[in-house]
């Protein structure tokens, strides 16, 4: 229950955002659009069906004779003492098709089907405007005809919902494999930022000094990360004035969410704050940072290696045929 709930509020959260609400809404008007015109077709149709007040239907007439016409046809049938059912299309064209032969040794539904199919054929190079349905196939099975459906607009309606949860779930996998990256850029470079600044404080400077220093090396490069990102904005934020370094650094480690640099964030505070020795916890924090960095390698390398086993294999295997089957050429030569 608390996974519908959580999977329902995401939902809404993707929908309060206006593009998706517009996507959504295009969707809808798209899917009325064919459904309305689904129906005027149906509506407006020349399919006209000879069928009695039982709804059997003896024959179908096209509005032209020259022009093609469709027919949704249900076709009912006692075969072997069984019911059968058929959902068929008799599409009249006039032209030409290639004869199929039945298989003797055919089930009697399989005989059944291909006497179907064979008959709709000869149907469907019927020409005149009245063309009339058989009461049985050539090999006596009785035949019922009536009319079968031929409305989409029902499955039309479905679409809207299916299109825009696809969207949704999209839009989540897209959201996921962002959280992803940022991550990702986070623990990778979090080791490398924690020795600058410990290597700076080192060599004398305050933590502001520092933590400029260090803001203002990224900024020089040409592609930033989003990790470097998010340490210029910090800079930025704070040379604004608007809050002071430690606040703005506990407010984005809390919009990151990613433990290493909410860790980080809580010993920069403690020094700012009570004044505690930032160096050894920063030498403390190196060694967990690096360690979960390697640890984060060797398992994306071992995925790699599950990655690759498929396309391996298959180099393999063509690699065996190749050299085998010059040696298998010569074997059946001789």
């Amino acid at each position: 229950m608390k996974i519908i709930q959580k999977e329902l509020g995401s939902f809404r959260s993707f929908m309060s955002d206006r593009w998706n609400r517009k996507t959504a809404v295009l969707i809808v008007i798209a899917v009325i659009a064919l459904s309305v015109i689904s129906i005027a077709k149906d509506a407006l149709g020349k399919a006209v069906y000879i069928e009695d007040s039982s709804g059997k239907v003896s024959g179908v007439v096209r509005d032209d004779e020259n022009a093609a016409a469709v027919f949704p046809l249900r076709i009912e049938a006692d075969v072997d003492g069984k019911k059968q059912k058929r959902d068929v299309t008799l599409t009249i064209d006039g032209k030409n098709s290639e004869k199929k032969e039945a298989d003797e040794e055919m089930s009697a539904e399989s005989l059944f089907d291909s006497e179907l199919s064979e008959m709709l054929m000869k149907l469907s190079r019927s020409g005149g405007k009245k063309i009339m349905l058989p009461k049985s196939l050539p090999g006596g099975t009785g035949l019922i005809w009536r009319r079968g459906k031929s409305s989409s607009w029902p499955a039309l309606i479905l679409l809207a919902p299916i299109l825009i949860w696809l969207l949704y779930l999209d839009g989540e996998k897209k959201k996921r494999d962002r959280s992803r990256e940022k991550t990702d850029s986070v623990e990778r470079e979090l080791p490398a930022f924690n020795d600058q600044l410990l290597l700076l404080l080192g060599s004398g400077l305050i933590f502001r000094d520092a933590f400029r220093r260090i803001a203002d090396g990224y900024r020089s490069r040409t592609r930033k990360s989003f990790f470097q990102q998010e340490i210029i904005g910090i800079e930025d934020e704070t040379e604004q004035g608007v809050s002071d370094i430690v606040n703005v650094i506990t407010r984005q480690s809390e919009a990151m969410g990613v433990s290493q640099f909410s860790r980080l964030a809580g010993v920069i505070r403690d020094n700012q704050l009570r004044g505690t020795d930032i160096s050894g916890k920063l030498k403390t924090e190196s060694e967990i940072l690096w360690d979960l960095r390697k640890r984060n390698a060797e398992e994306k390398g071992r995925l790699a290696e599950t990655k690759l086993t498929l396309p391996l294999a298959i180099l393999l295997l063509v690699l065996v045929l190749v050299t085998a089957a010059p040696a298998m050429i010569q074997v059946q030569g001789g």
